[in-house]
Order: structure tokens, then C-alpha cells, then sequence
């Protein structure tokens, strides 16, 4: 579970609601289903729109992609040259 879309789909899931219902004055049932797909970015408001649907904090979508990106600085040395 670290991509956006698999971590949304089973927050979704997990909270028993359906596309619809978690986009429902929020956005397109159709984007619920780009994102769960991997084929849709969301917007920085929209991710946080949804995170607080979902009931989580927007860090939860965004962690595994900072830990990666801060893994692969520390293994290239680079913040070991400040």
C-alpha cells in the first residue's frame, strides 16, 4: 500500500462509502475513479477536500512520497554536502 490511488481506494472502502458519495459536493464521481486508478493527480485543494471526507489528515496521502524522496537524498549523500 503505497501509491495514492491503492492508500484512497481502501481508505474509501474502509470507511464503507461509495465513489459517489465521497465525491458528492466535492467533485466528479469520475475523478474518484481517475485517482483510484492512478490515471488522475488531484489538485493540492481537492486531495484536501477528500482527506477530510476520507477522515484523515493530507499527510496520509503525501508520507510514503516524502519518505522516499528524503531516503533517496540521504542515500546520495546530498544532505551531507550542507
Amino acid at each position: 500500500m503505497n501509491t495514492l490511488a491503492e492508500k484512497f481506494r481502501l481508505k474509501r472502502k474502509e470507511l464503507g462509502l461509495s465513489q459517489q458519495t465521497l465525491a458528492e459536493g466535492i467533485c466528479e464521481q469520475s475523478q474518484i475513479s481517475k485517482i483510484e486508478r492512478g490515471h488522475f493527480i488531484p489538485s493540492a485543494d481537492l486531495l484536501f477536500k477528500l482527506s477530510q471526507r476520507l477522515e484523515v489528515p493530507l499527510d496520509y496521502f503525501l508520507m510514503n512520497k516524502l519518505k522516499l524522496n528524503l531516503t533517496s537524498l540521504i542515500s546520495s549523500n546530498y544532505l551531507l554536502d550542507y
